[in-house]
């Protein structure tokens, strides 16, 4: 079976796993997700960006709001007075966008990971 479903939005990654058991998914089926995992509410979809990466048989197709994370991709460097330097009026309004549209949760949860990790 093929399942499709989008805009998760920082869904719980549990929710999603209920949803899934819901519909008996195995092995056997797909699941496309028509982007914007990302952004809004709880981890900001960290959690099932990850989860995602471990899956055979789900397919993440880049939403709006994947596209804004990665269009500000410079925010994950390290803030250095060289970085700053090179900070433009296009990426200063990118990041602008990309917090209005909800990117606090996961500007948060990605700051946790990159403190966190060994």
């Amino acid at each position: 079976m093929i399942y499709v479903t989008s805009d998760l939005h920082g869904l719980p990654l549990n929710k999603l796993k209920q949803l899934l058991d819901s519909v008996n998914f195995n092995d056997n089926d797909w699941l496309y997700i028509l982007g914007d995992v990302i952004d809004r509410n709880n981890d900001g979809g960290i959690a099932i960006l990850l989860w995602l990466l471990e899956q055979p048989n789900v397919q993440l197709i880049r939403g709006n709001h994947e596209q804004m994370m990665l269009s500000c991709s410079w925010v994950f460097h390290q803030i250095t007075d060289e970085a700053l330097s090179n900070v433009s009026a296009d990426d200063i309004g990118n990041l602008n966008r990309w917090l209005v549209n909800g990117a606090t949760p996961t500007l948060s949860t990605i700051k946790h990971l990159l403190h966190t990790s060994p």
